[in-house]
């Protein structure tokens, strides 16, 4: 009977690692072709980057005596990261501490679950909210 159950379990260690093994060569191939299409993107980031050197930026009219927030969140479009979303929403909120969200503090979501997160909580404060 022992033998039987450990011959079980052996078959359905085998049988993982067979599609472990298969979806360890899919995602290389996915991770292959993707970097094959990055690679000519690349002259466009840096025809942007020497623009963005170029470019002089000048000090604005703007009222410099209240100090300006911008808190920039990163996130997953999909769960399955364990609590890193609830764990990015408290590390938000102990950023700001005590003080209350205001029209002086903006929020930056990227990604899906960020902005599903910050609507809730923060909805007033968002700013650019569809960054993919």
């Amino acid at each position: 009977m022992l033998l039987n159950l450990v011959s079980l379990r052996l078959r359905s260690v085998k049988n993982i690692q067979k599609i472990t093994k298969s979806m360890k060569m899919v995602s290389a191939a996915k991770f292959g072709k993707a970097e094959r299409e990055l690679r000519p993107a690349r002259i466009y980031g840096a025809g942007a980057s020497a623009l963005y050197d170029k470019v002089e930026i000048k000090p604005s009219d703007v009222d410099k005596t209240t100090p300006k927030n911008l808190i920039v969140v990163m996130s997953s479009d999909r769960g399955l990261c364990g609590g890193i979303h609830s764990n990015l929403v408290k590390a938000v909120k102990a950023a700001l501490g005590e003080k209350e969200v205001d029209d002086s503090t903006k929020i930056v979501a990227c990604g899906e679950k960020a902005r599903q997160l910050f609507l809730r909580t923060h909805g007033k404060w968002i700013e650019f909210q569809g960054i993919y």
